[in-house]
């Protein structure tokens, strides 16, 4: 092969990874204009791109949102925000062949976040957000780290460590995993409340079904939690929580919703009150919810007006169409007292209209559940003033007492009869 073929060669392969490079900033700007209409299609929701500068390569470009008053009041449940925030995002991406890198960093010397950092005489929250998007491969990786913080200001005292999250989606952010990592947070609020957090991780796992995006996985750990108020004299402390809970579509139509969630250790300490709550677990699940309904209570649920009307109806077909659920477990110990139940519920479909009043009535007609509840000896202590009465249903039978002062009873409803060991309680 000659010099000039070797030369012509290797600058039609250079042109060829330039014409990728150019067709993946083309499909990361086209990505990112549907992105930004969509947020304008969220209500309450603003976004807008600003000083833009296009190269070849390299481009950038300001984002500028703005969440209404309303929006925050609905969403994020900040009841006291009177004007609309205002944010600045800024954000440079680079083209390589059929990959992009982009790095963006939220501009806090402009809009409501400058303000904000104002009042508390903090200059910036140091930060770095880099996103990692494969055009081939149509996925996105995130990583957002914020830098360790120690910041007091008017006898309120911050302190944390670095706060890491990462995120894996698709290209179009319909579905995706997000991962959050915080090894110690700490707050002190004038030497009276203290808060603190050591070891917190979740893990997010969501989709997108019919324009709505759902959280179908949601695991936490957290290691120690603490919450001491001293004028009231009220201590709280965590050990060891670890939360899954979820959803799963089993088919086309019907959808299940599980938790499962374990505390290692709680101590709550008052002037009147001391509990120590020890190996705690809930488990259970609902089967069978209709899609449908499901979905449209969801939605629902998330618009910024609210329609007490609309609310009333979804829920009216959620519980309409039926379910099926169960209790694994609820166990909780008490001051060394077991608390332990099982149990599980059948609710049929209705088929009919549903006005409320027949709604109602299928129900407590065709709602069938059992539960199973024990509880070990030396609840006296907990329940005070309920043991005489509790004592009487042991004498009538609703409740069985061993020799060892166990109880334990199992109720029973069915065909709108309920019953507490087979014996009938009046309703």
């Amino acid at each position: 092969m000659s010099t000039k073929m070797i030369i012509s060669s290797l600058v039609g392969g250079a042109a060829l990874l330039a014409g990728v490079a150019a067709y993946s900033g083309t499909v990361m700007t086209t990505a990112i204009e549907q992105q930004v209409k969509g947020q304008n299609d969220i209500e309450g929701i603003e976004a807008t791109i600003i000083e833009r500068d296009e190269g070849l390569f390299v481009r950038n470009q300001t984002y500028k949102i703005v969440l209404s008053a309303d929006y925050l009041h609905q969403f994020a449940e900040l009841r006291t925000v009177e004007k609309d925030f205002t944010l600045y995002l800024r954000h440079q991406y680079v083209a390589y062949p059929l990959y992009v890198t982009s790095e963006f960093q939220f501009d806090q010397s402009r809009g409501t976040l400058a303000q904000e950092l104002k009042l508390i005489n903090l200059a910036e929250i140091e930060h770095q957000i880099t996103l990692h998007s494969n055009i081939a491969l149509q996925s996105n990786k995130l990583d957002v780290q914020l830098a360790s913080l120690d910041h007091k200001i008017d006898n309120i005292n911050v302190n944390y460590q670095a706060i890491n999250i990462k995120a894996n989606s698709d290209f179009n952010l319909q579905q995706g995993q997000v991962l959050t990592q915080v090894g110690k947070f700490e707050l002190d609020i004038k030497g009276k409340q203290q808060l603190s957090l050591s070891q917190l991780s979740t893990q997010t796992n969501f989709n997108t079904i019919e324009g709505i995006t759902l959280f179908n996985a949601i695991k936490v750990k957290l290691d120690n939690a603490s919450f001491t108020h001293k004028a009231d004299q009220v201590a709280i402390a965590l050990e060891q929580l670890n939360s899954d809970s979820s959803y799963h579509i089993a088919d086309s139509d019907k959808v299940s919703l599980i938790i499962d969630t374990n505390i290692a250790n709680i101590d709550f300490k008052a002037p009147n009150n001391s509990y120590v709550i020890t190996d705690s677990a809930v488990a259970f699940r609902i089967d069978n919810i209709e899609k449908s309904a499901y979905l449209a209570a969801e939605h629902l649920s998330r618009q910024q007006e609210s329609n007490p009307q609309a609310i009333t109806e979804a829920l009216m077909d959620l519980v309409g169409a039926g379910a099926n659920g169960e209790i694994s477990k609820l166990n909780v110990n008490v001051n060394k007292v077991n608390f332990n139940s099982q149990g599980d519920f059948v609710l049929p479909p209705y088929l009919g209209d549903k006005p409320s009043r027949e709604l109602n009535q299928h129900v407590m007609e065709k709602l069938a559940f059992k539960l199973k509840v024990d509880i070990s000896k030396g609840y006296a202590g907990l329940i005070g003033p309920l043991t005489p009465m509790l004592e009487q249903l042991v004498k009538q039978g609703y409740i069985t007492k061993d020799p060892q002062g166990n109880i334990s009873s199992t109720l029973n409803y069915a065909d709108n009869l309920l019953t507490a060991n087979k014996q009938p309680v009046p309703m």
